[in-house]
């Protein structure tokens, strides 16, 4: 998965070519304009760049084994609410949301 500053989009290895493409069955998600993300990948912040920067691989890599890399993304609404809500994993076990915070 790699995330944006703007959304976020599914993508697969070739390995034919050894790289990363977006898959057409999973269009790139982009957050409402009033939402706010950020990710911190195996414990350290992860600076997002903009939609459509294509340099780098993806930040969470998902197995078919059903391991990924240990991740915490936060979604922020930017309003007077500042509802926000957190979706983290380990590595080994299913992803958690939790609500983190709320009006």
């Amino acid at each position: 998965v790699q995330i944006n500053a703007q959304g976020y989009e599914v993508r697969a290895y070739d390995a034919r070519d050894g790289r990363w493409r977006a898959q057409p069955d999973w269009p790139p998600r982009q957050l409402p304009q009033d939402m706010q993300m950020t990710l911190n990948v195996e414990g350290a912040p992860v600076v997002l760049a903009d939609a459509g920067v294509d340099a780098q691989p993806p930040q969470i890599v998902l197995s078919s084994s059903a391991q990924s890399t240990p991740f915490s993304a936060t979604m922020t609404a930017t309003d007077k609410d500042g509802l926000a809500y957190r979706i983290s994993a380990d590595g080994f076990n299913d992803p958690q949301v939790q609500l983190v915070s709320q009006p």
